[in-house]
């Protein structure tokens, strides 16, 4: 089927309060273009469905090596993945559920109809769906039929984006978005690079341009990272950049998002690396001297989820 026509999606996840105004459904999209180390969502980050197993969630019961119809789980429980056809029997045999599917495809009139579901929360608080990922523009052809279906719906939408997808993804998204949540995660390019992948030149000209030729409210969200991008001159040169967005007058807000590492476990479940097991979450005396820095630039800001 077309690529407009099914989306690969990571999770919905229902009563969200931190993406966006309101209370909001997130869709997380799966594939994104960066690889910042502090993600919290790496299954996500693919543009497969991926099987896997969380080890601290296993039992040692065997169901899923005697269930396996192709013997793709050896006894030690690794997966022979040339074996494996996905068809799901260890999922089900599993009584804690150490596995699972990452990723499901989904059509847009699927995606909206268990966003509807919320419909009622989104009405008492001024809320509606917000799509995320991995990065949500991956899929930009499904992304685009899913807002205009969405729209139709009367639902509020907001996405989530790194801000590095070409500029006439925006252009076209832009009609049927409500409001953008951009990322800056550092504002030297260079440093940015090294960190997720990427220059930051795009990113930055599309912000201005999804807030002043484009016109939509923006929200920008700002990582804070001990040791990647939490010093002063870095997040003065951010407050500054936030205060030319201001200039547009579509800056709704910026928000401070501290290092967590809630998403670590799922490294290992992926089979990936988690480099960032000596980074400690920042201080609040931390968070409050960086609002500090960007309420000296005159722009609203606060601190994130």
């Amino acid at each position: 089927m077309q690529k407009e026509r099914i989306g690969l999606i990571d999770k919905l996840q229902n009563y969200c309060i931190h993406d966006g105004e309101g209370i909001r459904t997130l869709v997380f999209l799966k594939g994104c273009d960066m690889r910042c180390p502090w993600c919290s969502n790496p299954e996500s980050l693919t543009m497969d469905i991926v099987l896997a197993r969380a080890d601290f969630k296993c039992e040692d019961c065997g169901y899923c090596v005697r269930v396996c119809p192709k013997g793709a789980i050896a006894a030690d429980y690794t997966l022979n993945t040339g074996l494996c056809d996905m068809c799901g029997a260890c999922v089900k045999a599993c009584p804690k559920s150490a596995w699972s599917f990452y990723g499901v495809e989904m059509t847009p009139e699927e995606v909206v109809a268990a966003v509807e579901k919320d419909r009622a929360f989104y009405a008492k608080s001024g809320g509606g769906v917000t799509f995320s990922g991995g990065e949500c523009t991956m899929q930009s052809m499904f992304l685009l039929n899913t807002l205009k279906l969405c729209k139709e719906k009367m639902i509020n939408t907001a996405i989530e984006t790194n801000g590095n997808a070409p500029e006439h993804v925006y252009e076209a998204l832009a009609p049927y978005v409500d409001m953008f949540l951009m990322d800056v995660k550092h504002m030297d390019s260079a440093k940015h690079k090294e960190y997720t992948g990427v220059p930051n030149d795009r990113v930055l000209r599309n912000i201005m341009r999804v807030a002043s030729e484009l016109n939509k409210p923006v929200m920008l969200r700002i990582p804070l990272i001990p040791g990647v991008n939490d010093d002063d001159d870095n997040m003065e040169q951010t407050a500054a950049f936030a205060a030319e967005v201001k200039e547009t007058g579509n800056l709704r807000m910026v928000n401070i998002l501290p290092y967590h590492s809630l998403g670590a476990s799922k490294y290992g479940v992926m089979g990936m690396e988690y480099t960032l097991d000596e980074t400690e979450p920042p201080a609040q005396e931390k968070i409050d001297h960086v609002l500090e820095i960007f309420r000296r630039a005159d722009v609203p800001v606060q601190q994130g989820g």
